[in-house]
């Protein structure tokens, strides 16, 4: 009896545990949702300062890296609600946005500046992980 007052209470507990985890990745936790558009816009500030964008050439940039989060967002739930959610796919999704990317980049930005540009998103995505490859959350 002692036992299973020990194990209720375990399991009970691990169930309170639970809900805050469950809870943050339901609202986008794990850098996804606004934390991700967030992150975003801090790379498209980057990207125009960087690049010395100005006009219509900084708005179009924004409107491609900005549309970027959006499709990936999409496609990351369509891979959670279909069970495909892997580190391979995940991989494979982010190498097509990143290339169709650059492609959209490419007819707006000149070579050197898709080039810089290429050079600022790596720097950039190396800032944003901590060691070890977990995302930088904070």
């Amino acid at each position: 009896m002692r036992a299973s007052m020990v194990r209720s209470l375990l399991v009970g507990t691990l169930a309170l545990a639970m809900i805050p985890a469950t809870q943050a990745v339901a609202q986008g936790g794990r850098g996804g949702g606004p934390r991700m558009a967030e992150r975003q816009k801090a790379l498209v500030e980057r990207v125009t300062k960087e690049l010395s964008l100005t006009g219509e050439k900084a708005e179009t940039v924004s409107k491609i890296l900005m549309a970027e989060v959006t499709k990936r967002q999409e496609k990351m739930a369509e891979m959670r609600e279909s069970g495909g959610f892997s580190r391979d796919a995940m991989m494979a999704l982010n190498d097509a946005l990143t290339k169709g990317t650059n492609k959209e980049l490419g007819s707006v930005l000149s070579e050197a500046e898709l080039a810089k540009y290429q050079d600022v998103r790596a720097a950039w995505q190396l800032e944003q992980r901590r060691p070890g490859g977990r995302p930088n959350l904070d």
